[in-house]
Order: C-alpha cells, then sequence, then structure tokens
C-alpha cells in the first residue's frame, strides 16, 4: 500500500485527467525566493503514470521556463530570482490538458484577438518589461492592448506601469518569454480563464494510492 509523502505545499490540482486513466495530478512547492521549487506528482501507481508525469514536468520546461533542480530528481524551478505562482499554476492547468507524446513548442508572442480584428503582440523591452501593441492602429487595437496588459497583471502578477497602460512588468526584472506566449490566450480571455480556474480548483480531491 502506498504511503503519502511530505513534499511540501500543494499549489494546484488537476483532479481528473481525461489524458491518463482520469488520475490526479498537482503540483508541489517547497522553498521560497530563489530556493523555491515545484513537484509535479500523482499517487496512482496505474500503468503509465511516470510517463504521464514525466511528459508534463517537461511540458512546463518548455512552455513556462522552467529549469531542472540540480541534484533533485524531478524538482524544477524559474531561472529568476522569484517565483511567479499565479502564472505557473495557470500554465500548468493548461499543460495537463496536453496529451502525452504532443510535440512541445515556445508559442510565440503574438496572437489574433476577434474583438480587435488583428494581432496583438507582447513586446519585450528589457528588464522583465512588456509592452502590448496592435498590429493595426485603430481604437478597437489599443482598447484590446490595454485590456490585454490587465490581463497579464491579473494572470501573471505582474507590476502595471504608471502612465503606460499598455506596458506590464515582472518583478524579478527578468523576461519570461515561454510563459508570456503561453498565457497570450488566457489574459486576452481573463473573465473564462478565471471562472475555468475556480471551477478546476473546486473538483475533487488528490487522494492516496489505496483510494484510487
Amino acid at each position: 500500500m502506498g504511503e503519502t509523502q511530505d513534499l511540501g505545499r500543494r499549489i494546484e490540482l488537476f483532479s481528473m485527467d481525461a489524458n491518463c486513466l482520469d488520475i490526479s495530478l498537482a503540483l508541489y512547492r517547497r522553498g521560497t525566493g530563489e530556493s523555491a521549487r515545484v513537484l509535479v506528482h500523482s499517487y496512482s501507481q496505474l500503468d503509465g503514470v511516470t510517463e504521464r508525469v514525466g511528459f508534463i514536468s517537461q511540458a512546463l520546461q518548455v512552455k513556462a521556463g522552467l529549469e531542472p533542480v540540480p541534484g533533485e530528481s524531478g524538482w524544477l524551478k524559474f531561472p529568476c530570482d522569484g517565483f511567479h505562482q499565479r502564472a505557473l499554476t495557470r500554465a500548468f492547468l493548461d499543460v495537463c490538458k496536453l496529451a502525452s507524446g504532443t510535440p512541445l513548442a515556445v508559442e510565440p508572442l503574438s496572437k489574433f484577438d476577434k474583438k480587435a480584428d488583428c494581432n496583438l503582440s507582447a513586446v519585450e523591452l528589457g528588464g522583465g518589461v512588456y509592452e502590448m501593441r496592435p498590429d493595426q492602429q485603430t481604437e478597437a487595437g489599443h482598447k484590446r492592448a490595454s485590456a490585454l496588459t490587465r490581463g497579464f497583471v491579473k494572470l501573471c502578477q505582474m507590476e502595471a506601469i504608471e502612465d503606460h497602460p499598455d506596458r506590464a512588468a515582472f518583478f524579478c526584472k527578468t523576461s519570461h518569454n515561454a510563459l508570456m506566449g503561453t498565457l497570450m490566450y488566457r489574459a486576452q480571455n481573463l473573465r473564462a480563464a478565471m471562472r475555468e480556474q475556480e471551477s478546476t480548483a473546486s473538483r475533487g480531491v488528490l487522494a492516496a494510492p489505496s483510494q484510487q
């Protein structure tokens, strides 16, 4: 019989993985500041779970820009001095929807926006600062660029920049292009993203092996 483990604090739960026998997957955190690190884990001992956890961990490295912690198998961290928990948990929920074996690539920093009827881009300015720009200089384009900025501020806990409604910055003053690309669609559709996250958080618990 399996036992629960001291993995730190659970910061997110994906309660039913349709791509792997409806198992529960969770993201755990240990440490603070520069020592903060996370682990993807499932208590299930069903066939294929180890491979599934490995795929989700690899997806977080590509899609969220995490990197392995030297000497700590399975643990991941941000390469900067900060820890972007809200953005990471959203990215975790999204990569858990990918089927194992899905080709992984960094998402572009530009996506089409229906309300603006043009592409919106997150342009890296350096020092962790990004500017949202429409590729058409219309009123709708600029309004949606400002809305996209607010979406990133909310989803990624970025800092709004005074007098620049189209700019936001990571407090660590480091660029996070992979994370920005992954969350671009979510930031464009903030209300739907927040409703989905609240719904996911209210479903199920991570069960020990004896209960699965």
